[in-house]
C-alpha cells in the first residue's frame, strides 16, 4: 500500500500534532449515494504509514460522481484542496508526495 505526505491535512491526534502522513486502504464506488468513496488512515510518522500500523485517525469521505477506475478516483481526490469527511472534518489532500521507500 502506498503512503503519502501532505503538510497540514487538517487531521490532528489528541495531543494536537498534525497527522500529515496517510494511506488509502479503501477506495471505490458508493452506489447508494451515487458517488465515489474513500477511507483514509492518518499517521504521525512516515514509518507508521509505510508499515500500515493501527492509525491514530481514520476518516471516510464521499466525493465526485462515480468514476471508472481507482486511478481516476485517486487523481480526482488528490486534486481537491477541501474534502468534507463523514465525521464533518474538512481535509486537504491536494498534491500529496508519495513516501514509499
Amino acid at each position: 500500500m502506498e503512503a503519502y505526505f501532505k503538510e497540514n491535512t487538517g487531521i490532528k491526534n489528541p495531543q494536537g500534532h498534525n497527522l500529515d502522513f496517510f494511506v488509502i486502504p479503501l477506495i471505490g464506488q458508493n452506489l447508494i449515494e451515487n458517488e465515489s468513496a474513500v477511507q483514509i488512515d492518518f499517521y504521525l510518522t512516515k514509518e507508521d504509514a509505510i508499515e500500515v500500523k493501527i492509525p491514530p485517525a481514520s476518516r471516510i469521505a464521499d466525493f465526485a460522481p462515480l468514476m471508472d477506475s481507482i486511478e481516476e478516483m485517486k487523481t480526482t481526490l488528490f486534486s481537491m484542496s477541501e474534502i468534507e469527511t463523514t465525521a464533518g472534518d474538512v481535509i486537504d489532500l491536494k498534491d500529496p508526495i508519495p513516501q514509499n521507500l
